[in-house]
């Protein structure tokens, strides 16, 4: 998706890697191993403190298909425990927040 949004047509995807998680890509980009496209909110506080560069400005809005779903039994709907986490998750979403950092 953002190859295709940066406009490059031929990329070789034959000497990608290619990483189980996220988490996984950025640590490897953190080890100096590898480059990694990440959720900015994920890398926002790696960036901030200059462990990590963003190289461009080109961001991608993710399809709906590749997003994150809250899933739970319907019965737990009302648990006070869920709406509360629910809640502060949707928060979290709409107002996002860089990581504090010290110093």
């Amino acid at each position: 998706m953002w190859m295709a949004a940066a406009g490059v047509d031929d990329f070789d995807d034959s000497r990608t890697i290619v990483f189980g998680t996220s988490t996984d890509a950025v640590q490897a980009a953190l080890d100096g191993n590898a480059v990694a496209l990440a959720d900015f909110a994920m890398v926002a506080n790696d960036l901030s403190e200059g462990r990590l560069i963003r190289p461009f400005e080109l961001g991608i809005k993710v399809p709906p298909e590749f997003a994150y779903f809250l899933v739970y039994p319907i019965a737990s709907a009302n648990d006070p425990r869920i709406v509360a986490f629910r809640d502060w998750l949707l928060n979290e979403v709409h107002n996002p927040q860089p990581e504090p950092t010290l110093g």
